[in-house]
Protein backbone atom coordinates (compact mmCIF):
# COMPACT_ATOMS: atom_id res chain seq x y z
CA UNK A 1 0.00 0.00 0.00
CA UNK A 2 1.26 3.25 -0.41
CA UNK A 3 -0.34 6.35 1.31
CA UNK A 4 1.09 10.40 -0.57
CA UNK A 5 0.37 13.06 1.67
CA UNK A 6 0.70 16.91 0.33
CA UNK A 7 0.33 19.91 2.35
CA UNK A 8 -3.07 20.80 1.04
CA UNK A 9 -4.61 17.55 2.60
CA UNK A 10 -3.21 19.59 6.14
CA UNK A 11 -4.88 22.42 5.34
CA UNK A 12 -8.90 23.45 5.26
CA UNK A 13 -11.20 26.53 4.80
CA UNK A 14 -9.83 28.63 7.82
CA UNK A 15 -6.65 28.56 5.83
CA UNK A 16 -8.66 30.67 3.23
CA UNK A 17 -9.30 28.29 0.67
CA UNK A 18 -13.12 28.19 0.42
CA UNK A 19 -12.63 28.94 -2.88
CA UNK A 20 -10.57 25.90 -3.93
CA UNK A 21 -13.58 23.67 -2.76
CA UNK A 22 -15.23 22.85 -6.09
CA UNK A 23 -11.59 21.13 -6.88
CA UNK A 24 -10.66 20.09 -3.52
CA UNK A 25 -13.75 18.87 -1.82
CA UNK A 26 -12.26 17.75 1.83
CA UNK A 27 -10.88 21.80 2.21
CA UNK A 28 -13.94 21.42 4.02
CA UNK A 29 -13.14 19.21 6.88
CA UNK A 30 -11.71 20.52 9.56
CA UNK A 31 -7.49 19.68 10.03
CA UNK A 32 -7.82 18.23 13.06
CA UNK A 33 -10.59 15.93 12.18
CA UNK A 34 -8.14 15.35 9.14
CA UNK A 35 -5.39 14.52 11.52
CA UNK A 36 -7.35 12.67 13.90
CA UNK A 37 -9.11 10.07 10.97
CA UNK A 38 -5.77 9.61 9.35
CA UNK A 39 -5.00 8.59 13.08
CA UNK A 40 -7.16 5.99 13.36
CA UNK A 41 -6.64 4.65 9.75
CA UNK A 42 -2.51 4.28 10.49
CA UNK A 43 -3.65 2.72 13.68
CA UNK A 44 -5.77 0.05 12.34
CA UNK A 45 -3.58 -0.94 9.64
CA UNK A 46 -0.50 -0.79 12.02
CA UNK A 47 -2.48 -3.28 14.46
CA UNK A 48 -3.36 -5.20 11.22
CA UNK A 49 0.11 -5.81 10.85
CA UNK A 50 1.03 -2.98 8.06
CA UNK A 51 4.24 -1.75 8.33
CA UNK A 52 5.33 2.42 7.92
CA UNK A 53 8.27 3.27 5.97
CA UNK A 54 8.88 6.75 4.03
CA UNK A 55 9.89 6.33 0.25
CA UNK A 56 13.59 6.70 0.91
CA UNK A 57 13.36 3.68 3.22
CA UNK A 58 11.37 1.52 0.26
CA UNK A 59 14.04 2.40 -2.15
CA UNK A 60 17.02 1.65 -0.03
CA UNK A 61 14.91 -1.80 0.69
CA UNK A 62 14.13 -2.87 -2.74
CA UNK A 63 17.48 -1.57 -3.71
CA UNK A 64 19.86 -3.73 -1.31
CA UNK A 65 16.94 -6.37 -2.46
CA UNK A 66 17.46 -5.95 -6.22
CA UNK A 67 21.69 -6.16 -5.77
CA UNK A 68 21.69 -8.87 -3.61
CA UNK A 69 19.79 -10.69 -6.13
CA UNK A 70 21.79 -9.55 -9.14
CA UNK A 71 25.08 -11.03 -7.15
CA UNK A 72 23.20 -14.32 -6.35
CA UNK A 73 22.96 -14.16 -10.28
CA UNK A 74 26.12 -13.49 -11.44
CA UNK A 75 28.16 -15.13 -8.51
Amino acid sequence: MSLELHGIDFLDEGDGLSDLVGHQPDVRIRVADKVRRLGGVVTTLRDAGYRFETLAEAARRIGARSRSREGERLG
